[in-house]
């Protein structure tokens, strides 16, 4: 069902959607993405170390929820082309990490701040998502 191995078909399929003026370039979302993750790491760490959550709590369950359906966005859009479950697994990646954000804070505030910058590119990626939905 999923085909998601970078290819040139991939990349063709991508550059020939209509896509928003403000779209960066390709470039722009390995170096985002890469940041994300690692303030991802970090809060992850920060609660999974905390006494009240080591070695496992159960809000962590929504951490891996929306890590999860995270990875899963890439192989729906690029490798299944499927654009429309894409935007919806985002709606629930943006659901689950504002319950991830909300639990955190009850832990720890600064773990809980270090998602902000994910969750703000998550709803510049909905707008992506939404766009090429809605012009293709």
């Amino acid at each position: 069902m999923f085909k998601y191995i970078q290819t040139m078909d991939n990349k063709q399929w991508y550059e020939s959607l209509n896509k928003s003026r403000f779209t960066p370039p390709n470039y722009v979302f390995g170096i985002v993405w890469s940041i994300l993750y690692f303030l991802m790491l970090i809060s992850f760490l920060m609660i999974w170390l905390d006494p009240q959550c080591y070695p496992f709590c159960p809000i962590l369950i929504f951490f891996f929820i929306q890590l999860g359906l995270n990875l899963i966005w890439s192989p729906l859009f690029f490798g299944a082309q499927e654009i429309k479950l894409a935007l919806y697994d985002l709606i629930l990646i943006i659901v689950f990490t504002f319950i991830t954000i909300y639990y955190f804070y009850q832990i720890n505030t600064t773990a809980s701040y270090l998602l902000i910058p994910y969750i703000i590119w998550l709803f510049i990626a909905f707008y992506f998502n939404l766009y090429i939905v809605i012009n293709n």
